[in-house]
């Protein structure tokens, strides 16, 4: 993936700050790396996607897991979320597998369900049986 491929600077911040944030709304306890920090490693995630790894999220227990933006020819994804193993010391050795998402929605979707959060309560909006004037 080239320099041109890679989502602009305020995308990216965007993006890790929806993480965070979505992480502190689920209760969940991880840390996320953004790219800028990121040591790439050769070893660390053995795919084209290396170069696209827009963040890094250290969760509970040895999971880890990244988000990579997706390059032009992989269109509609967007983005792929990968799950890595770790080594002896902890450290991100090798993916074990990655799962598109076309969508914010789908992003944070399989987030919410890589880290085993259950779905809140669906809302409707819009005007129901109930909610309408008493006659």
């Amino acid at each position: 993936m080239n320099a041109a491929d890679q989502p602009p600077a305020a995308a990216r911040a965007a993006l890790v700050a929806l993480v965070r944030e979505s992480l502190g709304l689920w209760g969940v306890d991880a840390t996320v790396v953004a790219a800028s920090v990121i040591e790439q490693a050769p070893a660390a995630v053995p795919s084209a996607a290396a170069a696209a790894e827009l963040l890094r999220i250290d969760g509970p227990g040895s999971l880890c897991l990244s988000i990579a933006a997706a390059v032009p020819s992989d269109e509609p994804v967007r983005w792929w979320i990968c799950w890595h193993a770790r080594d002896a010391a902890g450290q991100p050795a090798g993916m074990l597998r990655r799962k598109p998402c076309a969508s914010t929605l789908g992003l944070l979707r399989t987030l919410r369900e890589s880290l085993g959060i259950a779905a809140g309560p669906r809302v409707r909006i819009g005007l129901g049986a109930a909610s309408g004037p008493a006659s």
